[in-house]
């Protein structure tokens, strides 16, 4: 019997670790983020320690490698803050006061509804020096998920 591939049996085969090629067309689009790759403590990240060694000279860190970052920063704090000791209890109250200089700006996480407080930036895509890159032109500071604090849709019984 001959097997099929993964994609003849509707299993979508492994993506790739190399970033999407986009093409010159998306320059001048906006795009609101809250993680800008060519932002200086993105840029910091990656021109130290090993991230072009490990994933190559062209790699530039994505929201998902920053958002790793962040939170391993975090599990770092709570076991710093309950001095190894962490059970859920005195993991959360450690998180109420965290505050981070993430690669993306700084962050914290708000109390009341246990969820991320951090800038939005609204970048424009732009050419430079051949690639395309992100242009900031606008920038929210403090950013709290509108859902949790108006208590609206899935939001409304948020856990104390």
């Amino acid at each position: 019997r001959q097997r099929r591939s993964a994609s003849r049996r509707g299993v979508s085969p492994p993506r790739s670790a190399k970033p999407a090629r986009f093409r010159p067309s998306a320059t001048g689009h906006p795009d609101p983020a809250t993680c800008k790759a060519a932002s200086r403590t993105v840029r910091k990240v990656t021109d130290s320690g090993s991230w072009k060694k490990d994933y190559g000279a062209e790699s530039t860190p994505d929201f998902v490698a920053v958002g790793a970052y962040d939170g391993m920063a975090a599990i770092v704090h709570a076991a710093h803050a309950t001095k190894g000791k962490i059970t859920l209890d005195s993991a959360m109250a450690a998180l109420k006061t965290w505050k981070h200089n993430s690669p993306r700006g700084p962050m914290s996480i708000d109390p009341e509804t246990r969820d991320v407080v951090m800038n939005t930036y609204l970048s424009e895509v732009v050419m430079l020096n051949g690639r395309l890159a992100q242009k900031q032109i606008g920038k929210m500071d403090n950013v709290k998920d509108p859902c949790k604090m108006l208590k609206i849709g899935p939001c409304a019984n948020i856990p104390k």
